[in-house]
């Protein structure tokens, strides 16, 4: 069984190779002609500098760049303006950040996201492999304005990290000519972070009725929840000079209930997620030499909390299928684990056999497949760091599990 789940894990990859995911849109060119169309919609990490365009989905695509178009959306999802403007260069992570305060830059021509509209001023990303930048634009300005935030380390003051919220200035100017009430924006930049949210939020309420954006998005939440059930397997092997013989195993077949919820890095695609889940299970052993002189029964309940990170390889609509991997904690009990020895007449029992691992962990590797947006189908092959039982010196009991399940995934989700 291992065998096939590495097997499969090994060709689901493949399925992505050549997949694309149209969606209806349309792009203006630099001659001001709208063609409306279908989008090839990825999973962009930084701003496209290309996208590939159909007329029509039966069509072959074309690729636009800033060479060819001023605007391009992915209707209620996305939307793109080109611009050539000046991009701030300087880093601003910790382990790269400059001696000095560093104020460098370049020219250039590229898709800024659009973030927030409305009637005063437009909110923009821009983000690429050194930072995530954002820009305003009022509409009497041609090009819009980066709101700067820089970090550098201080050499006089023992290369402590000091941070230029240049933005705050920024944002109290916008306020102060925008806004009929600004005093109470001005209050807001002191708290306010260089993040999506904060800044969306801060702009729109520049806006004010104006803000249009939200009625262009569509509501597509970045949360699910989900609630399942299934087949847990599992085997115990005995490895060593045991009370049975090396390689003597026992296996339990039980059911499986789990929960929890999925964040979709960007839920319009919905390619890649992070997955919290609960997951409780129940097993019971038997292991017994060839003359039942030697019976060990084991009882052993489960609680995991796991953690994984989830790609789905293949991505339509009403089609996914999906490769994730993660970190499993688990807290186990054991309310019997008895090993009973008969010698003639005589039969003594042993209590709490062996010393058992109460608090372990586990690297789970989960593929499966998503039908109609709803339910989820998937295997799972789970392997523990260490060892269930030991005597510590002689013997030591593996644990290998498979598990076999359906979770009901609610709300819409992508």
């Amino acid at each position: 069984m291992k065998k096939h789940l590495l097997t499969l894990l090994f060709f689901i990859p493949l399925l992505s190779i050549a997949q694309s995911n149209y969606k209806k849109g349309y792009v203006v060119n630099l001659k001001g002609d709208t063609l409306r169309g279908y989008i090839d919609y990825k999973e962009w990490e930084h701003n496209p500098r290309n996208i590939h365009f159909k007329d029509a989905l039966n069509n072959k695509p074309r690729q636009l760049g800033t060479n060819d178009i001023n605007y391009f959306e992915i209707s209620g999802l996305e939307y793109y303006e080109r611009y050539s403007l000046k991009i701030s260069t300087d880093a601003v992570d910790l382990a790269n950040a400059p001696n000095g305060i560093d104020t460098s830059s370049r020219t250039d021509t590229v898709f800024l996201k659009i973030l927030e509209k409305g009637k005063h001023v437009t909110l923009y990303a821009f983000n690429d492999a050194i930072k995530n930048r954002f820009f305003i634009k009022e509409h009497d300005i041609l090009v819009p304005q980066e709101l700067i935030y820089r970090v550098h380390l201080d050499s006089n003051k023992g290369n402590e990290l000091i941070a230029e919220n240049i933005y705050y200035r920024q944002l109290n100017a916008l306020a102060i000519k925008q806004s009929p009430d600004p005093k109470g924006l001005i209050h807001q930049t002191k708290y306010l972070s260089y993040r999506e949210p904060e800044l969306v939020r801060f702009i729109a309420m520049v806006n004010g009725e104006g803000s249009n954006m939200k009625k262009k998005l569509k509501n597509i939440g970045r949360n699910r929840y989900f609630v399942g059930t299934g087949l847990n397997t599992s085997t115990l092997t005995y490895v060593g000079n045991g009370p049975f013989p090396n390689g003597s195993s026992s296996s339990s077949n039980s059911p499986l209930l789990t929960f929890g919820f999925d964040s979709f890095t960007n839920p319009n695609v919905g390619r890649l997620l992070f997955r919290v889940e609960m997951a409780f299970t129940r097993d019971d052993f038997t292991f017994a030499n060839s003359t039942n002189t030697r019976i060990q029964e084991i009882t052993k309940f489960n609680a995991a909390i796991i953690a994984q990170l989830i790609y789905n390889f293949y991505n339509t609509d009403n089609l996914k299928v999906f490769l994730g991997a993660g970190l499993s904690l688990n807290l186990s009990t054991y309310p019997t684990n008895d090993l009973t020895i008969t010698n003639l007449s005589t039969t003594q029992t042993i209590h709490n056999f062996g010393v058992t691992q109460n608090f372990w962990a586990a690297a789970p590797i989960k593929a499966g497949i998503v039908l109609n947006k709803h339910f989820e189908l998937y295997t799972t092959y789970i392997k523990p760091f260490g060892n269930m039982m030991t005597d510590l010196i002689t013997y030591h009991i593996e644990q290998a599990t498979y598990q076999f399940g359906v979770n009901f995934l609610l709300g819409k989700k992508k």
